[in-house]
């Protein structure tokens, strides 16, 4: 019980640690979740890069659930900082490519995510670092507890899904998974629920 309390403190840490300074927004400083939302959704193109990172920011912080399916809609969104190199840029957990904010925003709304995730992952125009962002979301949302929580759900989709491309995109991520977030004394219970035991 200790490990998985002191491994979510650890994982909310590392987020909390990494996290680019936030890019200023004065158009939507003062905006709801409900406009945040509005706006992130807007395909017309002509949001700019700063307040887009600025909107799924501040919606994470609001831990926002209307909008899950917008924030894995642009899991691959980089941060400015990381992209241009700028101060106060640092890589994020797991990925150590970039800190990509809707990833994070996902993870701090929690729980409510974690179908949507899994569906994600399954979907055959989900690309594959999309897929990994993804179940690194997932992960982070049920290490608060046990990480074999997150193997078990993609194993259990793709074990119900008639698909077979779908079912080997998640038993891909369960397996990325596996090598990459399931420490120590959650080991035994991630083997277990890879093997759908």
């Amino acid at each position: 019980m200790w490990g998985a309390v002191v491994l979510g403190l650890i994982s909310a840490a590392s987020v909390a640690a990494q996290r680019p300074s936030m890019p200023q927004c004065p158009e939507l400083d003062k905006s709801s979740p409900a406009q945040l939302l509005k706006y992130l959704a807007d395909d017309g193109g002509k949001q700019s890069k700063e307040c887009m990172e600025f909107a799924i920011r501040r919606l994470g912080d609001a831990e926002y659930v209307p909008a899950i399916d917008v924030l894995i809609m642009n899991l691959e969104f980089e941060s400015l900082a990381v992209s241009r190199g700028l101060p106060g840029g640092t890589v994020s957990i797991y990925t150590m490519r970039g800190f990509y904010p809707a990833k994070v925003a996902l993870t701090q709304i929690g729980l409510p995510a974690s179908d949507k995730l899994v569906a994600a992952i399954a979907k055959r125009e989900t690309t594959d670092f999309s897929a990994q962002l993804a179940g690194e979301a997932l992960l982070s949302i049920h290490s608060r507890d046990d990480p074999s929580i997150a193997v078990a759900a993609l194993i259990a989709a793709a074990d119900s899904t008639p698909d077979p491309k779908a079912a080997a995109r998640l038993r891909k991520e369960a397996r990325r998974m596996m090598s990459t977030g399931c420490p120590g004394e959650f080991r035994l219970q991630c083997e277990a629920a890879l093997s759908g035991k």
